[in-house]
């Protein structure tokens, strides 16, 4: 109806030029047709933007109508329409839900938190408890340790025979350099010598083993002290060069003891598995605990090696 109305109306007349920059030349007035032609062009711009708006209207209100939840409606068709039943969005289950039935509907209620809850949620993550493993194994390891043993201390007997010896030539030679420096004393000199024969004898008590510290009186007379340092680093000498002898018997006493554990695994005995795979670690994790053992010393981690005789 408006395009009708622009239409039949007179046209309007044209609105004058504004006038030209005088930098610029003067327009020439247009002739009157012009003017009529103008208001035709003007109506055809109006007619072109009315439809474009129509088409732009009706494009978004279609993406509106698929994009919103409720359709936009007049008051007049909303009233013709049945109201539908709303829909909730459905809750998030909780971390602890197992099931898979459908969650429940939010409600619109206010939630009570209850003062403690009713069931542990750690407990729904229960795992069954591993199979213990027994403490007394059904394969005798002492025995079977103690009869490995044996059999290394026989193989490194002439090794252990040379080490002793070593340790024996050692002591004579501290106790030598001893009755020298008391030699020398301008008196006193049997006291002190009484001194050296009881050092003498107790380290020959353990194993021909020189201790690390001398005791007071001795280590006051002059020299003395430097002797004890000259021996007590040949002794450690000697130990080193007897572990290192005694290398090639270990690794072939832990061969030995793998060997067994695949016996035993083919039994299903996981107790005695465990403690002979501790006595490969003990092994590889103390260099002095082997040499212990061929020497006879105890079988416990703090053996003092002056017991190994």
């Amino acid at each position: 109806g408006e395009l009708q109305t622009i239409l039949i109306a007179p046209p309007a007349p044209a609105a004058p030029y504004p006038a030209a920059p005088s930098f610029t030349p003067a327009v020439a007035p247009a002739p009157a047709h012009q003017g009529r032609r103008g208001s035709i062009g003007t109506v055809a711009l109006s007619i072109a933007a009315a439809v474009v708006g129509a088409l732009v209207y009706k494009h978004f209100d279609r993406q509106n109508t698929s994009t919103s939840p409720t359709p936009s409606v007049t008051p007049g068709v909303a009233s013709q329409i049945a109201p539908t039943r709303p829909v909730a969005s459905p809750q998030a289950p909780s971390v602890w839900q197992l099931d898979f039935d459908a969650p429940p509907l939010v409600s619109t209620e206010p939630l009570i938190q209850p003062s403690a809850p009713l069931v542990d949620p750690a407990e729904t993550f229960l795992v069954p408890p591993a199979k213990a493993i027994p403490v007394v194994p059904k394969f005798d390891v002492p025995s079977f340790l103690d009869e490995a043993r044996s059999m290394m201390r026989t193989r490194a007997q002439p090794l252990v025979d040379n080490y002793r010896e070593d340790l024996r030539s050692n002591v004579w030679t501290f106790e030598k350099s001893m009755q020298f420096a008391v030699g020398k004393l301008p008196k006193g000199r049997n006291e002190k010598g009484a001194l050296v024969e009881t050092s003498i004898k107790e380290i020959r008590a353990r194993g021909n083993r020189i201790p690390g510290i001398l005791d007071a009186e001795l280590a006051n007379i002059p020299d003395i002290d430097s002797y004890h340092t000259d021996a007590f680093a040949r002794q450690k000498q000697i130990d080193r060069q007897l572990m290192l002898s005694l290398g090639r018997l270990a690794e072939s006493y832990t061969v030995g003891i793998r060997k067994q554990i695949e016996r035993l695994q083919k039994e299903d005995d996981p107790a005695a598995i465990n403690q002979l795979q501790l006595e490969i670690e003990r092994i590889r994790d103390d260099e002095n605990r082997f040499m212990t053992l061929m020497l006879g010393g105890s079988m416990g981690d703090d053996a003092d090696p002056g017991e190994w005789d």
